[in-house]
This record gives structure tokens, sequence and C-alpha cells, in this order.
């Protein structure tokens, strides 16, 4: 692999991270509203793609912010 290579694929992986970060903000604050930038800065610090896709569910299916806060 070439270096443009694994720099052209770091660029994807890090899109479709904030691309998945971002959609698990919006689903909360759909749900609850305001989304405490603790919350937020937690979102983002996560680099694992699975887990992402996880809080994802999770913020569909619990009731409360709270709820989501203590799984983060």
């Amino acid at each position: 692999m070439t270096l443009a290579d694994q720099l052209r694929e770091d660029g994807l992986r890090s899109g479709l991270l904030k691309g998945r970060q971002g959609a698990v903000i919006l689903l909360l604050e759909e749900r609850f509203g305001n989304v405490p930038d603790a919350i937020r800065t937690a979102i983002v610090s996560i680099r694992d793609e699975g887990r992402l896709r996880d809080l994802q569910k999770l913020a569909l299916r619990l009731q409360t912010l709270e709820e989501f806060a203590a799984e983060v």
C-alpha cells in the first residue's frame, strides 16, 4: 500500500467515524433536546465504529438522556 493509499484510507475512516459520531448526537438532540457538552465530548472521543453503532441503538431505545450518559 502506498502512502497516498494509506492517507486516503485514514481519511475515509476518519470521515466515517465523524459521521457516526454526528449521527449519535443528532439522535440525542431529536429525542431529548440539548445535549450537554460532557456527553458530546465523550461521543466524539470514541474511535470504535462498533461502539458508536451500539450507542446509536441506545439513543433510540433508552428513555432518558441520563440513562444514555451512564452508558457512554
